[in-house]
């Protein structure tokens, strides 16, 4: 142990900090260090499977002598059941196996809740039966919509005898759960009330956003078979291999040991798919039950229904701010309905953006008859943020200042203030805001800016173990899944950076659950959980290597580097290529392991308290500039300048892609999604992708994606997460330039072409 000195901060920006006690053998990759693969673009590894078709998705899954299976659900969002009659089914051509997911007396709560599943000899035939078993129902009153949930005469979801769903004991009224006020994280501070009341300028505003639903391309789905140990073979589409594993042990009583998991690739999960799901355990039992291999991949409409969703909001927000801007009063009151389950709160980004002595946050979770929520890409930040930054906004007309400035007035995170240079400068902000708003015709131009927040999530415990060959191959291995980010380029950049090799002469086997425990994929946590795992496991081997072939070279084991695929001296003579010193080991490989630890102390043990800040939050901000038509009401997104940061940035190419994957969906939750529930039968109006709209290639912008590296010092590798906080602030921005385009601040999300006509009509833009 002895005292290290690291270069930690924003890029252009670090500062010098010293790392007391700092072992010896940690190699960190901090802003002084110059590295050759990590952070260069570098294609995906997996680019020419995933275009040319080789990829293999649970879907593509066929074993011999499979059975298709398929659940049978309830059409009405509230009943009780009275009967399940399948003797019908039973007697059904090609029916091999059937096992109830519910039973007499259950009450129901919501539409596409699970009954029973049924496995056959082909789809059709599981279908055919599916539709012969009779189940009674007494239906029930029910409950679709957020705020007619709230009334005192509103249909109860859970009944006093029933179990209302949430770890914390928070009180209960009719369907309304809470407050919960933020507890220790987000404990209120000062006296809002009185600094409200003093504030010489006050906005008080309402915001509203619906149901999105998460639309996976690739359907939630498994193929489950029962292995000669009595245990599960399963192919699942997952966010979280080690999760399926879990659950599913812990459901048959089995040792984990008995339950392997496949997950080669996944087509899209965005919090939808942890766990083992009902499907996974359906698929399990019919396995056990017909002694065959089961498959059940769920429909389109299923997916809608069951699949997840992210919570709707009714949000009122009251803001209180000096004549220089400088907030002194921010409160926000959230109910927001998760259907039938919990989680629906919004209010973390008003604690973690801005500064201000006096705020306080009410979260509400508001019972309605509809599928339960899932977490959705930064769970809860669009909601809060489409709210914040729009009352931001609203704020900053009425102080008359320019809404960049009122926030850097208030937002004393280093990184995010480089952000807004280097956006405003590339949206050409300055000049457009003021060139803004200028019509021709009924098309009216605006832009909108707008912060997000994101933060320092990781999972300990995980490992991966790298392999040297004799003949020179390197390999890693680990149970991680890999979502679409390309953790598995990551992965081969940072062993080829440890070996001196190029990524593409690293072979990555992930997505099984005999190989090292690998994170899950959310939070935006896998890179940051995994990387530094990885390249703790190559430096051992890496060790292992150079005392094995150091005699054959006559070097010390201490004094050999390796670069560019080469043997070198410390003095940087080459001694031989890469290849032929693997050669010279006596084992047919070598093996290292490493684990995921605690973070380091980094920057978390600077002085200065914004560079602090880094070590738990990530920053980031949109800029948005919109085409407004004030006669169809259709908003069209012309321009996005995102500008992140993900500590340091492993691959700019694929970090670029996660940017533009997550503004691209920003836009559907901004103009287009929205899970429609008819308020008389409770049942969804648009569980399809003709009628749900989602964004295509023709609702895609121009996106233009900046990095600011920071140096954390937290792990080896310097990574932290990216998945979840490029979509965070994008329907803010919208919402934010098309008031700057109309002058009326559109406070209900999606911005559908209705909604907008109508707003604009209320606040007289329109004549009737």
């Amino acid at each position: 142990m002895t005292e290290r000195t690291l270069e930690l901060g924003p890029a252009g920006h670090t500062v010098k900090v010293g790392w007391k006690d700092a072992p010896l053998d940690v190699e960190v990759w901090d802003g002084q260090v110059v590295l050759h693969q990590v952070g260069k673009p570098t294609r995906r590894i997996d680019a020419h499977h995933k275009v040319s078709g080789m990829s293999r998705y649970t879907t593509d899954i066929r074993l011999p002598g499979m059975l298709y299976g398929t659940i049978v659900r309830s059409p009405h969002p509230s009943a009780e059941i009275r009967e399940i009659d399948d003797a019908g089914a039973l007697t059904m051509p090609g029916v091999r196996g059937i096992h109830r997911l519910a039973s007499k007396g259950d009450i129901v709560r919501f539409e596409g809740q699970e009954i029973l599943a049924i496995a056959a000899d082909s789809l059709h035939q599981a279908q055919d039966a599916a539709r012969a078993v009779k189940v009674t129902y007494a239906v029930l009153p029910h409950v679709a919509e957020l705020e007619q949930a709230m009334r005192d005469d509103s249909p109860v979801v859970y009944g006093k005898t029933s179990g209302v769903p949430g770890k914390n004991s928070l009180p209960v009224q009719g369907n309304v759960r809470g407050p919960a006020t933020g507890g220790r994280r987000f404990a209120p501070t000062g006296d809002v009330s009185q600094a409200i009341v003093d504030a010489k300028v006050r906005v008080d505003l309402t915001f509203r956003t619906a149901v999105q639903t998460h639309s996976c391309l690739e359907p939630h789905g498994s193929v489950v078979r029962v292995t000669e140990d009595g245990g599960f073979e399963i192919w699942t589409s997952t966010q979280s291999i080690a999760s399926v594993v879990s659950d599913v042990a812990r459901e048959f009583s089995l040792q984990k040991s008995q339950v392997r998991v496949h997950c080669d690739y996944i087509g899209g999960g965005f919090g939808s798919k942890f766990g083992a799901g009902i499907y996974t355990m359906a698929a399990a039992h019919l396995a056990r039950i017909t002694k065959r291999p089961v498959r059940i991949v769920l429909d389109r409409r299923a997916e809608h229904l069951v699949g997840g969703n992210r919570p709707s909001s009714l949000q009122k927000v009251k803001l209180g701010a000096s004549e220089d801007g400088t907030l002194t009063a921010l409160e926000v009151r959230v109910w927001g309905s998760a259907g039938v389950g919990t989680g629906a709160g919004a209010a973390s980004p008003y604690f973690t953006i801005y500064q201000c002595a006096n705020r306080r946050s009410f979260e509400y979770d508001v019972f309605t008859n509809a599928g339960p929520a899932a977490a959705f890409r930064a769970p809860g930040h669009p909601q809060g943020v489409f709210a914040l930054e729009g009352a931001m906004d609203q704020l900053s007309q009425k102080l008359g200042m320019d809404p960049i400035e009122v926030r850097l007035r208030n937002d004393p995170h280093p990184t995010r203030r480089l952000q807004w240079d280097i956006a405003r400068k590339h949206a050409d902000w300055d000049r457009l805001r003021k060139m803004w708003p200028a019509r021709v015709g009924d098309i009216v131009r605006g832009i909108g800016a707008a912060s997000s927040v994101w933060y320092n999530v990781v999972e300990l415990g995980v490992g991966a173990t790298v392999e040297v060959y004799r003949d020179g191959g390197v390999v890693v291995l680990s149970a991680v899944q890999d979502i679409g980010g390309g953790i598995r380029t990551v992965l081969a950049q940072v062993v080829a950076e440890v070996f001196g090799l190029q990524a593409e002469q690293i072979s990555v086997k992930i997505g099984d659950s005999v190989w090292p425990i690998g994170p899950g994929s959310g939070g935006s946590k896998t890179t940051a959980s995994l990387t530094p795992a990885v390249h703790q496991a190559a430096i051992v081997a890496r060790k292992k290597l150079a005392a094995a072939v150091a005699h054959s070279l006559s070097v010390p084991a201490e004094d050999l580097r390796f670069h560019e695929g080469r043997v070198v001296d410390k003095a940087g003579e080459i001694l031989t290529d890469f290849r032929s010193a693997a050669a010279k080991m006596r084992a047919e490989k070598i093996v290292g392991h490493g684990e995921r630890t605690d973070d380091m102390p980094g920057i978390s043990a600077a002085k200065e308290e914004p560079l602090r800040a880094l070590a738990t939050t990530i920053g980031g901000v949109q800029i948005a500039q919109v085409a407004v038509n004030i006669g169809t009401g259709v908003v069209t997104v012309e321009k996005i300048v995102a500008v992140h940061d993900c500590g340091r940035v492993m691959n700019p190419l694929q970090a670029a892609s996660q940017v533009r994957g997550g503004v691209i969906q920003g836009i559907g939750y901004a103009l287009f999604e929205e899970r429609l529930l008819d308020k008389t039968t409770g049942r969804m109006l648009n569980p399809n992708l003709e009628s749900y709209k989602i964004p295509t290639i023709a609702n895609a912008p121009e996106i233009d994606v900046h990095f600011v590296d920071v140096y954390s010092g937290l792990n080896s590798t310097g990574a932290m997460g990216l998945g979840e906080p490029a979509t965070v602030p994008t329907a803010a921005a919208i919402a934010n330039a098309v008031f700057h385009a109309t002058g009326i601040h559109p406070a209900e999300l999606p911005m559908t072409p209705e909604r907008l006509l109508k707003t604009w009509r209320d606040g007289g833009l329109l004549s009737e």
